[in-house]
């Protein structure tokens, strides 16, 4: 059986403070005749901008050595549509939507919603590349009424995003991501520390 690990380290990004969500349990994809749905090819997967490194290095530098807050990552701006830029399929009663977002050399990445609007059966799931490390369900309940959302950091530079809610449902969610934030160096590490490339 597959050891899934929630994270417990929980960063925010913009100035939004949120409280961990266990996993409770799995999404559908996990177990198709033994193989994640995560490892289909025909999954559609956005790729992050390149980052200039050498400028937060210098910028960090200066930074650090004042009074200022510590910064780990670099935020890039988007409007993801969740539903139009992901892959669609039907696991038995469901309707599960996939998405892959990478960010080529990121240590971590973590990603900011600012609409979700959920039917109450939808369920909204994040998880790193090996699938061991899981934020969800994400639900209505949990979002309530701010309709904004920031996920927990992952150390990797790949994400899932899964959204699953009953085929029997007609509401469509509403989910939009307007910013990944591509981790250049672990939290609070020492000046210069800089990781490059994918750490779980």
């Amino acid at each position: 059986m597959k050891k899934v690990i929630v994270s417990s380290l929980l960063i925010l990004v913009h100035l939004t403070l949120w409280g961990q969500i266990p996993t409770v349990y799995l999404p559908d994809s996990f177990a198709i005749d033994g193989v994640l749905f995560k490892e289909n090819q025909e999954n559609n997967t956005i790729q992050m901008p390149a980052v200039d490194l050498n400028r937060y290095i210098v910028e960090d530098r200066r930074q650090d050595a004042g009074n200022n807050p510590y910064r780990f990552g670099a935020p890039i701006s988007t409007s993801i549509n969740f539903i139009e830029s992901a892959t669609r399929a039907v696991i038995g009663e469901n309707a599960v939507w996939k998405l892959k977002i990478a960010s080529k050399n990121a240590v971590s990445l973590n990603v900011v919603f600012d609409k979700m609007e959920l039917p109450v059966e939808g369920s909204l799931f994040i998880y790193n590349e090996k699938g061991n490390v899981v934020e969800g369900p994400i639900t209505q309940l949990l979002i309530l009424n701010t309709k904004e959302f920031s996920s927990t950091v992952f150390y990797d530079s790949i994400l899932f995003l899964e959204y699953i809610q009953p085929l029997s449902i007609r509401i469509s969610p509403k989910i939009t991501i307007t910013q990944v934030v591509h981790g250049y160096r672990r939290y609070q590490e020492s000046d210069g520390d800089y990781g490059i490339g994918c750490v779980i």
